[in-house]
């Protein structure tokens, strides 16, 4: 039996189509200077593991829940993390904006950034400096 995307292709291993769905559906990679928000609605991910990466001069909204996200090499964004059910990591990034709501925050490498955080546990920072944070305001 096939693995099918929602966009139609079809693949014949699981881990095939898994790589697929992540490049594709599951993740923002490579962006730079979009003029509108990047968004991905309820349901788009339905609690699968989200990643952004490689992006400049963006905004970025995820308003779905994900079980985990990871965050690298960001300059100069506004990223809106709505549910995520287990960690953010959060490295190699400077200039941006965070409203995140997790389990776990964990930062390293961060620069000049404000995070507006709801974290069931404390966040880690390593290597980072020049932060503020703030009560989630997602509203």
């Amino acid at each position: 039996m096939p693995f099918k995307t929602p966009d139609g292709k079809e693949f014949a291993t699981r881990p095939e189509w898994r790589d697929y769905m992540m490049e594709t559906f599951y993740s923002f990679k490579g962006k730079k200077d979009e003029a509108e928000p990047l968004i991905k609605k309820p349901g788009d991910i339905d609690g699968q593991v989200f990643n952004i990466g490689d992006c400049e001069n963006c905004t970025f909204v995820v308003a779905d829940l994900t079980e985990q996200v990871q965050i690298d090499q960001v300059k100069n964004c506004r990223i809106f993390i709505g549910a995520c059910a287990s960690s953010i990591f959060i490295r190699n990034c400077e200039n941006c904006v965070f409203y995140t709501c997790c389990r776990q925050l964990r930062l390293r490498e961060v620069t000049n950034s404000t995070f507006y955080i709801m974290s069931q546990a404390e966040v880690h920072i390593e290597y980072t400096n020049t932060v503020r944070f703030a009560p989630f305001n997602g509203g």
